[in-house]
Parts: structure tokens; C-alpha cells; sequence
């Protein structure tokens, strides 16, 4: 690898500096129980602006499935600043046609005794039509009930709050840029204590939450992005953010080494005996064929010996090993070579052993890998390939990797101890 200019280092530096000072003057990123169970996440309705819709409607509709009758539309009108009549006067259609195509979300209602109508074009994925909007409103005013254009709303709603591009001339309509993250979360948190009485109904709007904080962060990052893009243009520091984008990737193998010290170091500890001359142990070849090579090399790891018949140098490996995923495995080794299943039958060397461990934790003999069997073991909730951004970040903070590989090595330690001998 060329080494990089002290000038182009420098700047590198001062990059990553300005990029860390724009992040932290960002708003903070929300909180989101990710490890927790999310219905719209399992429904993978996060960019489906229909089933969005559909959510939506029916929580303004007084007559919905909520049975909270016009909880939801009270709060809705107050957050939209309209007037609020009676609320038995209103009601609710999702994807109702018109002249000039659907209206996603339509509320139809009374203000101040005239017809009124509120429109919720909801934009997640898909890109304005041409005068999408301006047609719609068109179609407001040759619905049966001629709704006029001061007693018209619409509301354009996105992910982000950007600006609508297909309505540039409401004639006299009122129109609002609502975003996901912003209007849609302040109206469902103001009526969320309502919901306290209807256990499933608190609980799926909670679940809801996590999506409008998925959306704003997805926010904050892309004005992130726009920022820092904009600054690497004006300053002319393209090469600076390549070699910055570079060391990134070197990065991976750095925090990775890092990870498997901190596990050899910990197994050390607990004085299990390791195995560093067979073919698979990790190198800092091996961690960096991983990510720049493209045969990526995925088998490699750290070795405890379980069995040991020196007369032929046999040992029988439990490995902490990488290949996708961290898991144990264990293999058949001679004199550092990996030796077939088939080696392994005929030469019985361990396998009764293994064979009543197996047995003792309810374990099958795997009979289609190259590992004998795989110990149970609970994932440290680390994708090392590819690394993930909050991989790195987790693993480049000494206490949490250190933590990680101590759990790992207590895990190995229980499972050589379990082994007879």
C-alpha cells in the first residue's frame, strides 16, 4: 500500500475533525429497541407508503379499529392548526379514487358548516408525478361536495419533511410539508397516554415509534452527508476523503486484530490450553485476505486443544472460529493439518469422547460440515463480515471488546471443562 503525503495526512485529519464537529452539532439520533420484536419491521412495511396510509387512515377515522372514537382526529386537526367542528361530521378514506387519480389519505368533514376536505398525499419511495398535486386539488374541487379552495388542506407528507415539487400554485388551498419523523411522531406521542386503556393498541403505536426514529435518523444522516459533500467540494478535498475512505477499510482488519488479542489474551486468562501452530489460526493475513482479497478468506480463528496423542501428534481442536459468523466448532488436527471426517472414522482418535459429550449436552454429530459438532453458543451480536458501523464502533471502545472476549473465553473454558478426558 503507497504511503499517503504528510501534506494529504494532515488534511485527512482536519476532514475527519470538521466531519465529528458537524456530526455532533447535528440533532441527536434516536433511541430504537432494536433487539426487540417490531411488527412493521417483520411486515417490512417501513417503505410502503399503502400500508402506511391504510395505519393512518384508520387512526383518524372516529369509527376505527382503535375504539377510541375521535381521539386521534382531535389531535390531528389541533397539530394541522385547522378548525375544529363537530367531529361526528368527519369521515375517513384511504386510496379513494378521483378524476385525476387517488388520494392517499382524504378527510372529509364540515368547517364552520361548509364542506371541507383535508388530503394527505403520503411520498416514502416513489417521486412526484407531473402536477401530481396541482391535479389533486383540481379533483377537490369537481368531487361531488365542490370543496372550495379555502376550505381545502393538503398535507405533504414524507419521511423527511422535504418541500412538495407538483404543487406550485394551490390557489388558495392550504398547504403543509409534514414529515414522518417531526409531525407524525409530536401527533402520535399527544395522544399515546389515551391509549394506556387499549394495552395492544399503546403497545403497537411504541413498536410505531421505533419506525419514525428509523426515519429520522435516516434524516440526519443524509443531511450529514449533504454537508460534509458540499464542504469536500467547496475545499477541493477529494483525495483526502479517498485516502480517509481507504484507512476506513484498513480500519476493519485494524479493530478486528484487535478483537482476536483481546480473545487470545482472555483465554490466556483462563488458562485454557491454545493451539497457535495449526493452519487455520488467525494472522494478520489471514484478517486482511478478509476484506481485500477477493477470495476472502472466512475460515480462521483461535484453537483450544480438547484431546492430545503426541506419538502421532493427533489432537482433537475446539475452535472459536469466524467463517460468516463467530461459532465454536471442533476438527480433527495432525501435526497441524486438517484432517477429512473420513480420517477422523477410521482413525477413532477422540471420537468417543466427543461422542459423550455430544450425548452429555444433547448435542447430534454434525454429518454434513467439516466440523465434528457446534457447542451451543450465544453470538456476541458482531457481523464481522461485513463489518457493520456499529460493529466498529462497538469494537473500537477497549472495555466492550474486552467484555466480549471475556464472555467468549468463560463460554470456551465451560465447554473444555465439560469435555471428558
Amino acid at each position: 500500500m503507497p504511503t499517503m503525503p504528510a501534506q494529504t495526512l494532515t488534511t485527512a485529519c482536519q476532514l475527519v475533525a470538521k466531519a465529528q464537529q458537524m456530526r455532533e452539532s447535528q440533532p441527536a439520533l434516536r433511541y430504537t429497541n432494536d433487539e426487540e420484536y417490531n411488527v412493521f419491521d417483520a411486515l417490512d412495511i417501513f417503505h410502503k407508503e399503502v400500508k402506511h396510509s391504510a395505519f393512518l387512515a384508520d387512526l383518524l377515522n372516529p369509527k376505527g379499529l382503535h375504539r377510541l372514537k375521535s381521539i386521534f382526529l382531535d389531535e390531528f386537526l389541533k397539530q394541522a392548526q385547522i378548525p375544529n367542528g363537530p367531529l361526528s361530521n368527519w369521515y375517513v378514506t384511504a386510496e379513494e379514487s378521483h378524476d385525476f387519480g387517488r388520494w392517499d389519505i382524504a378527510l372529509h368533514g364540515k368547517v364552520e358548516g361548509r364542506p371541507a376536505l383535508i388530503l394527505i398525499e403520503n411520498k416514502i419511495n416513489a417521486a412526484e408525478g407531473q402536477r401530481q398535486l396541482d391535479r389533486y386539488l383540481e379533483g377537490a374541487q369537481q368531487h361531488r361536495n365542490k370543496y372550495a379552495s379555502a376550505d381545502t388542506w393538503l398535507i405533504f407528507l414524507t419521511p423527511d419533511g422535504r418541500a412538495a415539487k407538483s404543487c406550485r400554485q394551490p390557489n388558495g388551498a392550504c398547504l403543509l410539508t409534514w414529515s414522518y419523523h417531526e409531525h407524525i411522531d409530536r401527533w402520535l406521542r399527544a395522544c399515546l397516554p389515551h391509549t394506556k386503556a387499549i394495552p395492544r393498541l399503546h403497545y403497537v403505536l411504541q413498536q410505531y415509534f421505533d419506525l419514525l426514529a428509523f426515519y429520522h435518523n435516516v434524516h440526519m444522516q443524509k443531511s450529514l452527508n449533504e454537508k460534509l459533500a458540499l464542504h469536500l467540494i467547496s475545499n477541493n478535498l477529494i483525495d483526502e476523503a479517498f485516502a480517509v475512505q481507504d484507512a476506513l477499510g484498513q480500519a476493519q482488519v485494524e479493530l478486528q486484530l484487535l478483537f482476536w488479542q483481546d480473545l487470545e489474551e482472555q483465554l490466556t486468562l483462563c488458562k485454557l490450553p491454545l493451539t497457535t501452530d495449526a493452519d487455520d489460526y488467525y494472522t494478520r493475513e489471514r484478517v486482511e485476505d478478509c476484506y481485500f482479497k477477493s477470495r476472502r478468506t472466512r475460515k480462521y480463528g483461535i484453537g483450544i486443544e480438547l484431546l492430545n496423542q503426541s506419538r502421532d501428534s493427533k489432537q482433537l481442536i475446539l475452535w472459536i472460529e469466524l467463517n460468516n459468523d463467530l461459532k465454536f466448532s471442533t476438527y480433527l488436527y495432525q501435526k497441524g493439518q486438517f484432517k477429512t471426517r473420513e480420517e477422523f472414522r477410521k482413525a477413532k482418535f477422540g471420537r468417543e469422547e466427543l461422542q459423550q459429550f455430544a450425548n452429555n449436552l444433547k448435542l447430534p454429530l454434525d454429518s454434513k460440515e467439516h466440523d465434528l459438532f457446534s457447542p451451543p453458543f450465544t453470538s456476541p451480536n458482531i457481523q464481522f463480515l461485513p463489518f457493520q458501523l456499529d460493529d466498529m464502533k462497538l469494537l473500537a471502545q477497549p472495555a466492550e471488546r474486552q467484555a466480549i472476549a471475556k464472555k467468549i473465553a468463560l463460554e470456551a473454558k465451560r465447554i473444555y471443562q465439560k469435555f471428558p478426558r
